[in-house]
């Protein structure tokens, strides 16, 4: 959603269901061993443009991750996510989608 408002490309996304975080690598071109410099380096100001394309759309998803592992609203819709893959009723994924539009 926020891509249509930002910035025309999606270059990573966060998977609710499965609480991964996949980062688009067609228009960035970021080796693995730079991508691991760039996450593990304290100093933006070294990055070229694309690297700091990488870093803010890594840093994004992984709020989203952390939104979903530590947070009150995270932890119960994860709860609630695996009750309904536990026992996949109807009744079970009406319960998921309740506080869903959070």
């Amino acid at each position: 959603m926020s891509g249509c408002i930002f910035n025309s490309k999606t270059l990573g996304s966060y998977d609710f269901s499965s609480h991964l975080i996949e980062i688009s690598n067609d228009e960035l071109n970021i080796s693995l061993p730079q991508a691991q410099n760039i996450i593990d380096n304290k100093s933006i100001y070294d990055f070229n443009d694309s690297e700091i394309e990488f870093y803010k759309t890594y840093l994004h998803e992984t709020i989203h991750l952390l939104d979903c592992s530590t947070t009150h609203w995270g932890l119960n819709y994860s709860g609630r996510l695996y009750n309904y893959f536990k026992y996949e009723t109807k009744e079970a994924f009406d319960n998921l989608l309740v506080d869903d539009t959070e």
